[in-house]
C-alpha cells in the first residue's frame, strides 16, 4: 500500500493581509525564507504568549504587536558541537571558540578525574 502524503488545509486570509506578509517576506528574506516560515512562527508567536488572568490583571495585546517578531521568538544561545574526543553531539555556548569548549561534559570530567592520578605518579 503507497503511502499517502499529509493532507495540508488552506487557511483564505484577506488579500490585503497577505500583500503585506508578501511585502514583509520579501524584503526580510533571510529572516523569513517563505511565507509558510513566516505564518508559522506568527502562530509560534500567538501560542507562545497566551497568558491567563489568575491575577485580576489585564493583559495589554497591543503592546506585542509593537515589538518585532524576530524580538520575541526566543533563540538559543547554544550550538549543536560534536566533541573531538567521543564523536558524539553535545550542546556548546555559541561565544566561546576555544578548543576545549569542544569537549563534552562527560570527557572533560573523565580527563580531570585521570589527570589527578597522573600528575600523583609523576
Amino acid at each position: 500500500m503507497p503511502n499517502k502524503k499529509e493532507k495540508t488545509s488552506l487557511i483564505k486570509i484577506n488579500s490585503d493581509l497577505y500583500n503585506k506578509v508578501k511585502e514583509k517576506v520579501n524584503a526580510n528574506s533571510i529572516e523569513y525564507p517563505s511565507i509558510k516560515h513566516f505564518v508559522e512562527n506568527a502562530i509560534t508567536l500567538a501560542l507562545g504568549f497566551k497568558k491567563y488572568d489568575i491575577e485580576g490583571i489585564p493583559q495589554d495585546i497591543s503592546s506585542y504587536n509593537k515589538i518585532p517578531l524576530k524580538d520575541i521568538m526566543y533563540h538559543s544561545n547554544k550550538n549543536l558541537t560534536m566533541c573531538l574526543l567521543c564523536q558524539r553531539f553535545f550542546l556548546k555556548d555559541r561565544a566561546d571558540k576555544s578548543e576545549a569548549a569542544r569537549v563534552c561534559h562527560n570527557c572533560n570530567n573523565v580527563i580531570l578525574h585521570f589527570a589527578d592520578k597522573i600528575k600523583a605518579e609523576k
